[in-house]
């Protein structure tokens, strides 16, 4: 006897929605799988990737470091001479309007001056040209550019290096230091001169557009630093107890007995800390200490200017140092007025220096004083925190290597042939 099932559509229909619904299931979730694993398998080589690439920005970063440190002791770092030249003194304060109308004045006076020249007979090498008078443009005022003390961009001592090691592409930058107004100053252990140096720093706040608020968080923060490690710049030798322990005889049988025998040879003699080892050692101090969190930056990278060109913010021009001296060769007028403070007649004295060293650059004090008798006795007292010359700067070396980025400052001293590191800062 044979049965015979009747075939029912419906519940054939529902068993392949169930097998289809399934299937779906299935491939969504292997769907999920391999795209989970893809994006960690992608992750984890992104990780190494970069893991790789920073190690080639690191070993970029240090082998240009170290090049520019040895031989920095070769590198010619002098003024020139820029006579009828525009002057870089005021650009900071100058809006892009500003800026482009001060430019456009130069053009002029550069074309008029063009025009002034006979056309150069190539045979008479006696006749000069508007290329034999001018620095800048090649001729065309186009192209004028305004030169800092030493030719590159302020601070720039020399133009910027970029060149690859590796894979790595690195760019060196050195900046005079000395051209910066130095916040060491707000931390002077020497109260005679509190007014002026608050007077000074109030000047350069104002000069580059600082509020109140801000001010007063950056008065805070160095007050707590100048409570840790005052600046002065007057030493005296000092003379301290130090022990020395003499090795132990190797005869001793046990712990307690080395210790004894130890402690029965330890000596006391005393050492003279020098002045210029403690004027070195508050200097790295200082470096090490302003380039900490302990300074709240982000506020001095605030731009104040903003242009597709120029980019104008505090930081740029405040030198996070202790050498306490400002060349007034190389400053800005704001940095010039905050130095010249010390001596009260702050504005008329930057202008007198402005003035002279766009002749040529300031060589002896004693007879820029001569020439100026008015501002004499003012330059006198400013002379403990000014120079000629700088002696510090700052090597900024940054290497990249894909996305991975790796930055280091080398803080040097350099006087004459004598190159010192004061202190390495990384970030």
């Amino acid at each position: 006897m044979c049965l015979k099932l009747a075939y029912n559509p419906i519940i054939d229909r529902r068993q392949r929605g169930v097998v289809l619904l399934l299937t779906i299931v299935i491939l969504v979730i292997l769907t999920t799988v391999a795209y989970t694993v893809t994006v960690r398998v992608n992750r984890q080589r992104h990780r190494a990737d970069y893991m790789v690439n920073y190690t080639k920005a690191q070993y970029a970063c240090d082998s240009a470091l170290k090049g520019v440190s040895n031989s920095f002791q070769q590198l010619a770092v002098s003024l020139i001479s820029r006579p009828n030249e525009p002057d870089f003194s005021d650009l900071f304060a100058y809006s892009e309007e500003e800026y482009e109308a001060y430019l456009e004045s130069w053009k002029e006076l550069f074309s008029e001056q063009m025009d002034a020249f006979p056309a150069k007979d190539e045979t008479d090498p006696n006749v000069m040209d508007s290329n034999d008078s001018m620095m800048w443009g090649q001729g065309d005022p186009g192209d004028l550019t305004i030169r800092g003390p030493y030719g590159p961009d302020w601070p720039y001592v020399q133009a910027p290096l970029e060149f690859e090691i590796g894979a790595a592409k690195v760019r060196v930058v050195i900046e005079d230091e000395n051209a910066k107004y130095p916040l060491a100053w707000k931390l002077m252990a020497d109260k005679t001169v509190a007014r002026e140096v608050d007077a000074g720093f109030r000047v350069f706040c104002e000069w580059m557009g600082m509020g109140y608020d801000q001010m007063a968080a950056l008065e805070t923060q160095i007050q707590e630093l100048a409570d840790v490690k005052p600046y002065t710049t007057e030493f005296k030798p000092i003379t301290r107890v130090v022990q020395s322990a003499v090795p132990a005889t190797l005869t001793a049988t046990s712990a307690s007995t080395l210790r004894s025998q130890a402690a029965r040879n330890r000596v006391q003699k005393r050492e003279v800390i020098t002045p210029e080892q403690q004027a070195q050692q508050l200097e790295q101090d200082l470096t090490r200490l302003f380039n900490t969190p302990l300074i709240d930056k982000e506020p001095l990278l605030k731009p104040i200017l903003l242009s597709d060109a120029r980019q104008e913010y505090a930081l740029k021009y405040i030198g996070l140092h202790a050498s306490g001296l400002v060349n007034i060769n190389t400053a800005p007028r704001h940095v010039l007025e905050a130095a010249f403070t010390f001596g009260g007649e702050a504005r008329g004295l930057a202008e007198a220096v402005i003035v002279e060293r766009q002749k040529q650059p300031i060589t002896d004090i004693e007879e820029f004083k001569k020439t100026y008798l008015r501002y004499a006795e003012a330059m006198e007292k400013c002379e403990p925190y000014i120079c000629t010359a700088s002696t510090l700067f700052t090597v900024r070396v940054e290497a990249t290597c894909g996305v991975a980025r790796v930055a280091k400052t080398l803080i040097l001293s350099k006087d004459g042939n004598a190159v010192k590191t004061i202190a390495v800062v990384s970030g």
